[in-house]
């Protein structure tokens, strides 16, 4: 591979300049901005949040979270025992209420909202992750496993496709996509402040990524990035799963890097690409070659890495140029 010319220090503007190499970023993102205007943008992507800015939710609306949470969490072992049903609709409606009850991580974004939250927090999290007690026992007589278990398990396209007797591709994204977001916010922890280091969800132990790696949930993910055929947002989703798992942590970046997913992802960034998918995209590059919202450096020894994505940059933006 013959690698371009030029310092392999990668910024997102790298990949932003290719769509309109001779125009400053400023310009090109009104083009985007009003390209989003005109095509009819389903909720995969908020623009607010592209523009950096976090999606403020009303009081009201966080107050309804809430109620919604304390409902879900009376029936956490219904929770459990739909999620492992063999109809899809059923598995449907209990991962949206496991999204449900995740949520609140990333609804309360305020430090003081996240301490007074700890409770529920701390003990959402270990609900999805921890096997009911007294358990439920499958129709073999092995207990059923935890919620987020089955959820890295859904993320198989031949098992989904198990579960839809009708054959309907549509429900079968749907319930990939719910998947995802459930474990995009799972990934992150509770991210309660204060958090002694001592608590296994402190972000210094990455405890959430050390339960979902052996699941297989990095080939499921490469599986859902290198396909072909999937509704965007289910690709956009994947990709900011991947982003999650990536981001602040060397040993997750390693291991991203080393399964290959640099190549996948630079597919993504062509012209054509949907805005929310393009987006997607970017920020997963800007995790994968070290500029994460953390600060993680990026290491000499993935050097090849960024200059294997400048370069791949580069030559698309010259290409596309004229």
């Amino acid at each position: 591979m013959v690698l371009l010319d030029g310092a392999p220090q990668v910024r997102i503007r790298s990949f932003f300049e290719q769509f309109a190499p001779r125009e400053s970023l400023d310009e090109l993102a009104m083009k985007l901005f009003r390209r989003a205007q005109e095509e009819s943008l389903d909720d995969a992507i908020d623009l607010d949040a592209w523009r950096g800015d976090f999606f403020e939710y009303t009081p009201e609306q966080k107050g309804q979270l809430l109620e919604e949470v304390k409902t879900l969490k009376q029936d956490a072992r219904g929770l459990v025992r739909d999620i492992q049903s063999a109809d899809i609709d059923t598995v449907y409606r209990a991962v949206c209420a496991a999204r449900t009850l995740l949520k609140i991580a990333e609804v309360f974004q305020a430090p003081s909202e996240r301490l007074s939250l700890a409770h529920e927090l701390f003990e959402i999290f270990e609900g999805v992750t921890a096997v009911v007690n007294p358990p439920i026992l499958a129709t073999d007589g092995t207990p059923l496993g935890p919620i987020i278990f089955r959820t890295v398990q859904l993320l198989d396209m031949n098992v989904i496709r198990g579960l839809s007797q009708d054959g309907n591709e549509a429900k079968q994204f749907e319930l990939i996509g719910a998947c995802l977001e459930c474990l995009s916010i799972y990934l992150l922890g509770p991210r309660v402040p204060h958090m002694p280091e001592s608590n296994k969800w402190h972000v210094n132990h990455m405890y959430a990524k050390t339960i979902l790696f052996p699941l297989g949930i990095i080939d499921r993910l490469y599986g859902i990035v290198s396909a072909e055929g999937l509704p965007v947002h289910v690709q956009v989703q994947g990709l900011k799963c991947l982003s999650v798992f990536a981001e602040s942590n060397p040993d997750a970046l390693k291991i991203v890097l080393e399964r290959g997913f640099v190549p996948r992802v630079l597919h993504f960034l062509a012209p054509e690409t949907d805005l929310a998918l393009l987006t997607a995209a970017a920020q997963a590059l800007a995790v994968m070659v070290g500029h994460t919202h953390g600060g993680l450096p990026a290491r000499p020894e993935w050097g090849e890495n960024q200059a294997y994505a400048l370069g791949t940059a580069r030559a698309r933006a010259w290409r596309h140029s004229g």
